[in-house]
């Protein structure tokens, strides 16, 4: 049985979700994905093998992450408590697999029903209250195994527990990389152009990378930037705010807005050069499908993408919020292209060994047999 949530579009832990039933599936068992509502993974998860059933219970947001937002929540976790301690003991499975922290009522549930559970820990930050962090947190402690995508979020995850965890399992997320790669970056270029694929919201950085171009031209250098990607509900302001901020900067002929794509190699093998410039980024899964495009990387020295990106050796690490600096790492690579180049083949070498999808499926159907033997375990 796995627990995750849908969004309008697609992104990293979506996908990890289908990954993580689709290995399950290949080792014989039969899983039942609970969704608290339809969407694009639906299919997707059908065609991993899963069994789709849906399930109203709250999905942490930040807007529930504050004082007042707690109420609410409060509220609609024990009505949606209730729905699912009906469903686990209706269906009976072996094992709860949690694939995402967002919903803490399934954590609880599994604990009251006696069933092991797993809970996937991909999120590295819900607010910046600590202490309300720590109180989200604290279902944690109820579960069988922890797993988390990084050693970033692993620390994160340690951090901000108020109970005590035993040993938390990593597991890189993996893909299957061979559709990203298209072409070499060519020896020769006019116009350099910069590549970004992500969330548009405050946490990734795009207003970094905006203010960097416009310090690029500035400095007379010719440069074209095209931002791919869509917001979250609620959100809409900052997509306003980064195009007002391109017109401001004299950018608008040169930055293209494309919206949400389904294949972020696309866009990267389109591109010269790709920039991560995330300033909260508990793994980066876009980091790793851009040195799988064959393209140099420049990501912020933040969180998880250091566990990615190798500075001076698989891609270039920034100061997360420097534009100045991000300017100067793109300016270096526009200037020495033989470095780029460089990059861009350690790059793809090393995702193509260390983040591969079978390194994943395997990781992931070892911890949960262990889960099933109930090893190691909290529910006695």
């Amino acid at each position: 049985m796995v627990l995750t949530h849908p969004g309008a579009e697609l992104y990293g832990s979506d996908r990890m979700a289908v990954e993580s039933v689709r290995a399950l599936a290949e080792a014989g068992h039969q899983v039942t994905v609970v969704l608290p509502e339809t969407g694009p993974l639906v299919e997707l998860l059908k065609q991993a093998g899963a069994t789709v059933v849906f399930v109203s219970v709250p999905v942490l947001r930040k807007s529930l992450v504050s004082p007042r937002g707690l109420g609410v929540l409060v509220w609609t976790s024990a009505r949606g408590l209730i729905r699912a301690i009906r469903l686990i003991r209706r269906l009976r499975p072996q094992a709860v697999y949690i694939n995402t922290l967002t919903q803490p009522v399934w954590v609880v549930a599994s604990w009251v029903s006696r069933v092991s559970s797993l809970v996937h820990v991909r999120e590295a930050e819900l607010g910046g209250n600590r202490h309300l962090q720590r109180v989200l947190h604290a279902p944690i402690g109820l579960v069988t195994r922890v797993v988390a995508n990084s050693e970033s979020t692993k620390r994160h995850v340690v951090d901000s527990t108020p109970t005590g965890l035993d040993d938390i399992r990593v597991i890189y997320n993996g893909k299957a990389w061979d559709g990203y790669y298209n072409s070499d970056l060519s020896p020769e270029a006019g116009t350099w152009t910069v590549g970004f694929v992500g969330r548009l919201s405050p946490r990734k950085g795009v207003h970094v990378l905006v203010e960097a171009c416009h310090l690029l031209l500035e400095r007379g250098m010719p440069l074209r930037l095209v931002i791919a990607g869509s917001v979250y509900p609620g959100y809409e302001w900052y997509e306003a705010e980064l195009r007002e901020a391109v017109a401001k900067a004299g950018l608008s002929g040169l930055v293209d807005f494309v919206g949400f794509v389904e294949n972020a190699g696309a866009v990267f093998s389109g591109a010269d050069i790709a920039v991560v410039p995330s300033l909260v980024e508990p793994f980066g899964t876009v980091a790793a499908e851009a040195l799988a495009s064959k393209r140099p990387v420049i990501a912020s020295r933040v969180d998880g993408l250091q566990e990615i990106v190798t500075h001076e050796k698989t891609g270039l690490l920034v100061e997360p919020g420097n534009a100045l600096e991000l300017a100067d790492a793109i300016e270096r690579l526009v200037r020495h292209r033989t470095l780029a180049r460089d990059l861009a083949s350690a790059g793809f070498a090393d995702v193509r060994d260390r983040f591969s999808l079978t390194q994943y499926a395997r990781a992931t159907q070892d911890v949960v047999a262990e889960l099933r033997r109930g090893r190691p375990g909290r529910h006695g």
